[in-house]
């Protein structure tokens, strides 16, 4: 299970990389200072389509390994506890299956929370992606992300 999912935060980690660089080519060739936000959005469509059956097939593997009646929203809810307990790649998990709507609606503000606080945890990859997440998002959309990972790290105090 682990390998499939790391194989495949790899391949979006490096799609969402090309994208980024590809819509940041024509507006830094016409002298602007930032990429086009909307041409960052499309491409960013794109590229999730494109994993579409990378995505389906870690996901098969996934139900495979946990038995073949478990759903997507199933293996959503036991990365969720995990993540909720602290474990730092299970945090990067849910950020990726918020990120991209699997076993649940595509959140990046919550996608970007849970990476900022695997990332808090030095979890492999995951500052890497909550930094291509935030390419997708408003500035509005970060702050309250942030204040998200902030909360639930108060919480985890208490």
């Amino acid at each position: 299970m682990t390998g499939s999912i790391l194989k495949l935060t790899r391949c979006i980690c490096t799609l969402a990389l090309v994208a980024v660089v590809w819509s940041a080519a024509p507006a830094l060739a016409q002298g602007l200072s930032e990429p086009n936000e909307s041409a960052l959005r499309a491409l960013s469509a794109v590229a999730v389509k494109a994993l579409q059956p990378l995505i389906e097939r870690a996901d098969a593997e996934d139900r495979k390994n946990f038995g073949e009646s478990v759903s997507s929203h199933d293996l959503f809810d036991h990365y969720r506890i995990s993540a909720e307990d602290g474990d730092g790649t299970a945090q990067t998990t849910l950020g990726l299956l918020y990120g991209k709507g699997l076993g649940v609606a595509r959140d990046l503000i919550s996608a970007h929370k849970w990476f900022s606080i695997a990332s808090d945890q030095d979890a492999e990859d995951a500052a890497i992606y909550r930094d291509l997440v935030a390419k997708l998002m408003t500035r509005a959309e970060i702050a309250e992300a942030k204040g998200l990972a902030r909360e639930w790290h108060e919480s985890q105090m208490n």
